[in-house]
């Protein structure tokens, strides 16, 4: 059985692993929008540049659609399901 001492440390050391945890959470949080805003950023000044050629934007869908001719065919409707 642990003493009062050896009971008080383990709460004092488990109390603060959990504030660093809590701080690299929030750390990791923040990170992380910063990261998704980038990308949203960078997603739309990739799209504008696209659209300023005469480059015409489409779906996946629309391309295996153009290339298959039919989606009445068992494979492209197996397909479809993959890509959606």
């Amino acid at each position: 059985m642990l003493s009062r001492a050896d009971a008080i440390l383990i709460i004092i050391d488990i109390q603060c692993n959990l504030a660093q945890a809590m701080y690299e959470k929030e750390n990791l949080f923040s990170n992380n929008v910063k990261l998704i805003q980038g990308v949203n950023e960078n997603r739309d000044i990739g799209i504008a540049a696209i659209k300023s050629t005469e480059v015409h934007l489409t779906s996946t869908e629309m391309v295996l659609f153009e290339l298959l001719r039919t989606a009445a065919d068992p494979k492209a409707k197996k397909l479809f399901k993959i890509v959606k």
